[in-house]
């Protein structure tokens, strides 16, 4: 395998879709619990235990989840359901309160909340600042280019007009799509 190769490979994602099925039978059996016991359960104890009594079922596309889904729900069920049971009663009567647990964010979890944080923090940042329109609006990687776009043009007005108002197109919650119609190319 070359470096290019070795790279792609290195960055390839999958997921086991037993975890979701897992958390999701958890989820049904705790509906029958009270909610003083239920707050007492460590969840992940149980996924992991329950996980260790079942098949894995990978997959790497969206299509693929949706089938292995499907073999899980289908073929496994009886087996996920009595796996739960068992790791709700085991772990419940030996918990395992001393033990540290692992770190449970991956390298893309832990990116994606570092972009949350950004995007954060420039929410924060462009509100103190007046360059925000509407404060309650949540920035999105979505309309990030947009509402940064719509600051900027905002802090260029400021700058080249300091005694004017700002022209109604810069006082909007929207941003004008057409960007040759403002300021900034």
């Amino acid at each position: 395998m070359n470096e290019t190769q070795t790279q792609s490979y290195n960055h390839h994602i999958y997921e086991n879709t037993m975890e979701c099925l897992v958390k999701e039978e958890i989820e049904k059996q705790l509906k029958n619990y009270p909610k003083t016991v239920i707050k007492f359960i460590n969840k992940t104890e149980i996924e992991a235990y329950a996980l260790n009594r079942l098949p894995a079922l990978y997959a790497s596309s969206e299509q693929g989840r949706e089938k292995q889904k499907e073999i899980g729900q289908q073929k496994y069920q009886k087996q996920i359901s009595l796996a739960v049971s068992q790791a709700l009663v085991t772990v419940r009567e030996n918990p395992y309160t001393e033990s540290k647990s692992i770190a449970s964010l991956s390298g893309i979890e832990v990116k994606y909340q570092e972009a949350r944080q950004a995007l954060q923090k420039l929410q924060i940042f462009l509100t103190h600042t007046q360059l925000l329109n509407n404060s309650s609006q949540e920035i999105t990687w979505d309309n990030l280019v947009s509402v940064v776009h719509q600051a900027l043009n905002k802090l260029y007005w400021k700058q080249e007009n300091p005694n004017l108002e700002l022209p109604n197109h810069l006082k909007e919650d929207t941003v004008n799509p057409d960007w040759n119609s403002h300021y900034l190319y």
